[in-house]
């Protein structure tokens, strides 16, 4: 018996003048089971030390360390609990125009939109790599979350611009034949398919 084809996680919403496209995160069970059983442990330590703190008692008091650890703790947390809802309800949401392309990941209907002007759009294509040479690792971490690169990519100025994180290449080269089917002049419009 064959296999079922499979089908794409993507929706495209036509608005007019726009098209909306929206994939919903990739779920990854054992990265949010882990999330979620290390935020409780996160909210034990962050309730302990806030109590602490607030009352001057155990640890010897209040501290700078404290204070400072406290800081950083919350910090990693509210980063722990994004992924988490991001893995859970998050959506990126492509809106493409004549004029521009705007790339958001939304969370609970929040996120913060990146517009790009189609006059500095070069390339849109398959992205043969999402990765990136930061010194960090910060965008290495984010794929590894569902939160960076994507298999679609375009040139914008000096920087490549990767979206469509989550989905594999068949869908990929689907989202990107029904953006440049519609508008034609984000075709490939690269130095070297001049050449």
């Amino acid at each position: 018996m064959p296999v079922k084809p499979f089908s794409a996680r993507h929706t495209i919403d036509d608005l007019g003048d726009t098209l909306k496209i929206t994939i919903p995160s990739k779920k990854n069970w054992f990265q949010i089971l882990f999330m979620g059983f290390w935020l409780v442990g996160w909210a034990f330590g962050e309730v302990t030390v806030l109590g602490s703190l607030i009352s001057g008692e155990g640890f010897g008091g209040p501290s700078l360390f404290m204070i400072a650890w406290l800081g950083g703790w919350t910090i990693g947390g509210g980063y722990a609990l994004y992924i988490l809802f991001w893995q859970l309800l998050g959506n990126e949401i492509i809106q493409v125009s004549n004029s521009t392309i705007i790339t958001s990941r939304s969370v609970f209907g929040f996120g913060f939109p990146k517009e790009y002007s189609a006059e500095y759009i070069k390339a849109l294509r398959m992205s043969t790599s999402s990765s990136s040479n930061d010194m960090f690792g910060w965008s290495r971490a984010s794929r590894f979350y569902g939160l960076g690169g994507g298999l679609i990519a375009f040139d914008y100025g000096a920087k490549t611009v990767n979206f469509g994180s989550g989905i594999d290449e068949a869908e990929a080269k689907q989202i990107l034949s029904e953006i440049q089917q519609r508008y034609p002049q984000y075709r490939d419009r690269s130095i070297w398919a001049k050449v």
